[in-house]
């Protein structure tokens, strides 16, 4: 759609100096915060290996960043601010409150339904999709968490 690509179109075109490195939003979500990935639908790491930017990527990129990144798109988590001395309960709240979201986590039929940045994230959360519910687990709680968690055991 002609949003998604004025969205894409901003993320890669603005560019801001940081100590002294120009970084692009996706520079910054992919590069740095997800430690140097492959953006959804793309080929290749954000930088490449002879980008000098490279040794900026997080050796061990926390997968709840993507519930504390905002797109632009309806979907999208809603900004917040983060603060560095509270940063693991921070993003603790915002992943819990993402998932508790019946059109974010929903539990039918015996099935699991996830948002689409579950998806194109997945490698982030867990290294396959049957894996993936282990991980989602963790960001719920109450009724919803048994739900899930009776459906992971029950297909062990």
């Amino acid at each position: 759609s002609s949003s998604a690509s004025s969205r894409n179109t901003f993320f890669s075109n603005v560019q801001i100096n940081v100590g002294g490195d120009i970084l692009s939003f996706n520079d910054l979500e992919h590069g740095v915060l997800r430690g140097n990935a492959k953006p959804a639908y793309s080929l290749s790491a954000q930088f490449s290996r002879n980008d000098k930017r490279a040794r900026l990527a997080i050796d061990n990129p926390d997968c709840r960043i993507h519930f504390a990144l905002n797109c632009g798109a309806r979907s999208c988590p809603p900004v917040k601010n983060f603060t560095a001395d509270a940063i693991d309960e921070e993003l603790r709240i915002v992943a819990q409150s993402f998932a508790e979201q019946d059109d974010q986590v929903q539990i039918s039929d015996g099935k699991l339904h996830l948002t689409k940045i579950l998806s194109w994230f997945r490698s982030d959360f867990a290294p396959s999709n049957k894996e993936l519910p282990n991980k989602v687990v963790t960001f719920l709680r109450g009724k919803k968490k048994e739900k899930l968690q009776q459906m992971i055991d029950d297909s062990k």
